[in-house]
């Protein structure tokens, strides 16, 4: 599945390459898939042809940390750049820039996932001296929301839920919703941001047996607590688990969430104890986000197959939640 402004494969684009990269196909172009932006294979490179609202200013702020990254020895493929040196251009109105193509296998094992834990720790250690303009701070359509808006943009999902309901299920994802915003509202401490990947997950980090090969896609990069990008990893584990408990071979879900992921809370190593107090809510949240972005999807049907996949992932956020040891947090520690 993939959003309808995602740019399309097609001549025009692989005729815009070679005149502006001088980079032709021996075979076949591949579409190496993205939900907003096309990533397509072009030989031994990559283009990426991002979603209109990444402009070249934005785009620009990603390939300075990305840079960064590679500066401090970080697995990020450098930004290859035109026929007259830029390393942004555009096509039909998106910003376009183009990378060396690396090959591997997703983050889809446990071995894996242990090892890139601390990847994900050196990235933000990197990315909390890197600044970037405002436009790269917010990140449009993140798989994020913050403590701030947690109940106001909640709310305002669950009621676009309501309006276009065709089923019981879908409204007990958003009574779930409301349920599990309050819960959550105002029990975090206040953690500074910072700059982060935003996307940390599967297929956006690629392995070579079990070392990392290279960690893509910073379009989801932004300014927010390090914990957030850390419990939205362990979001996306415990939803794959949840559905598939036998899913990472040799490690075995058996309903303890949080002993689940203390190994990768470990293997990572960096979160201090205001942090690891806020993890469970930062999970939980990281749900709601998929809530609030109901008034954004505009087909009934998209609609109803997201809030299908999404429904267990709120039963099992207010679980955590409500049975998670921080429940009650001193009032002295709240924002």
């Amino acid at each position: 599945m993939s959003s309808p402004l995602r740019a399309r494969l097609s001549d025009d684009l692989l005729g815009f390459v070679e005149t502006e990269y001088g980079i032709t196909a021996d075979e076949p172009p591949q579409d190496l898939g993205g939900f907003h932006h096309l990533n397509a294979r072009i030989g031994k490179s990559v283009v990426r042809v991002y979603a209109p609202w990444n402009d070249e200013s934005r785009v620009q702020s990603i390939q300075a940390a990305r840079q960064a990254l590679v500066d401090a020895g970080l697995p990020f493929a450098e930004t290859l750049v035109t026929k007259d040196g830029r390393t942004v251009t555009a096509f039909e109105g998106r910003s376009v820039e183009m990378e060396r193509f690396v090959d591997g296998e997703n983050m889809n094992t446990w071995a894996r996932m242990l090892a890139g834990m601390p990847t994900l720790a050196k990235i933000h250690e990197t990315l909390r001296s890197v600044e970037v303009g405002s436009s790269a701070q917010i990140a449009p359509h993140p798989n994020h929301i913050s403590t701030d808006v947690v109940l106001t943009d909640t709310l305002i999902g669950a009621e676009e839920i309501y309006r276009r309901a065709s089923s019981d299920a879908e409204g007990r994802c958003a009574d779930l919703a409301i349920q599990l915003a309050h819960e959550v509202d105002g029990r975090e401490a206040r953690i500074e941001g910072q700059l982060v990947h935003g996307d940390f997950w599967d297929n956006n980090v690629l392995f070579n047996g079990n070392e990392v090969a290279i960690v893509l896609d910073l379009d989801f990069m932004g300014v927010r607590p390090r914990v957030d990008d850390v419990a939205l990893t362990l979001y996306y584990t415990l939803s794959t688990v949840e559905d598939s408990p036998n899913y990472f071979p040799g490690r075995a879900y058996d309903g303890d969430r949080i002993g689940f992921v203390r190994e990768l809370v470990d293997a990572y190593g960096m979160l201090n104890e205001q942090e690891e107090r806020s993890l469970p809510f930062a999970i939980a949240r990281t749900s709601l986000c998929f809530v609030a972005m109901a008034p954004k999807i505009e087909s009934d049907e998209a609609l109803q197959a997201h809030l299908t996949r999404l429904l267990p992932d709120l039963e099992w956020s207010l679980e955590l939640v409500r049975n998670s040891p921080y429940s009650t947090i001193s009032e002295s520690n709240l924002r």
